[in-house]
C-alpha cells in the first residue's frame, strides 16, 4: 500500500493505494503541500509503469509567496528551472514544460508589490487571506475569461513545443517514467 495523506486549511485528504501501477497520474498543485517534494515525486514515480506519464502543475515563483499561501499550507513556489531539476532527480524524462496565465502573472506581481507597500506602512502586518472569495459576477463574464485563458494556455502549450516559455503564474510538465 501507498499512503498520500494532504491537510488543507478545513479538511484533510489520507488515501491507501494499493500498490499497483497506473499509467497516467495527474499531480495538480500537489508538490507545494509536502516538505519534502522530492521524496513524493519519488513515490509517484513508483506508481508507473515504465513510460508511465505524470502531468505536474505548481504554483510558480517564490518572490509571490504571501500570506494567502500560508494560509493554503504551500510551503513553496517554484521556477521552471526548479521543478525541471526536481523531476530530473526523480528519474522522470520532462517530455514537455512551461507555463500557464502569463497574463495573469503582472497584476499578480503589482498586488504583491502594493501587499509590501502596505506592510511596511502598517508596521509589517500583513492582513489575513482566508481563501478564495466565491465569483458573483454575471456568468457571461466569467464564461469570457475561461475561454480567454483556456486560449491562453493552449498557445502557451504551443509555444513551449519549439521552447519558447512565457512566465506565468502556473508551471506545468509532462513527464515519463525512464
Amino acid at each position: 500500500m501507498v499512503t498520500f495523506r494532504a491537510q488543507y486549511p478545513n479538511s484533510t485528504f489520507h488515501k491507501e493505494l494499493p500498490l499497483q501501477q497506473f499509467d497516467f497520474v495527474f499531480a495538480l498543485d500537489a508538490l507545494e503541500h509536502v516538505e519534502n517534494d522530492l521524496t513524493m515525486l519519488r513515490k509517484i514515480s513508483e506508481l508507473l509503469p515504465k513510460d508511465g506519464i505524470i502531468f505536474i502543475t505548481v504554483p510558480a515563483f517564490q518572490c509571490l509567496y504571501t500570506e494567502h499561501d500560508r494560509f493554503l499550507q504551500h510551503f513553496r513556489r517554484y521556477r521552471l528551472g526548479q521543478i525541471n531539476k526536481l523531476l530530473v532527480s526523480a528519474d522522470l524524462k520532462i517530455e514537455k514544460s512551461g507555463y500557464f496565465f502569463a497574463s495573469l502573472l503582472a497584476p499578480r506581481a503589482l498586488k504583491k508589490c502594493m501587499r509590501v507597500v502596505l506592510q511596511v506602512m502598517f508596521n509589517g502586518r500583513e492582513k489575513k487571506s482566508f481563501g478564495a472569495r466565491p465569483w458573483r459576477r454575471a456568468r457571461a463574464i466569467a464564461q469570457l475569461f475561461a475561454f480567454l485563458w483556456i486560449s491562453e494556455n493552449q498557445i502557451l502549450i504551443w509555444l513551449a513545443t519549439f521552447k519558447i516559455r512565457i512566465p506565468g503564474l502556473t508551471v506545468w510538465a509532462v513527464c515519463k517514467k525512464k
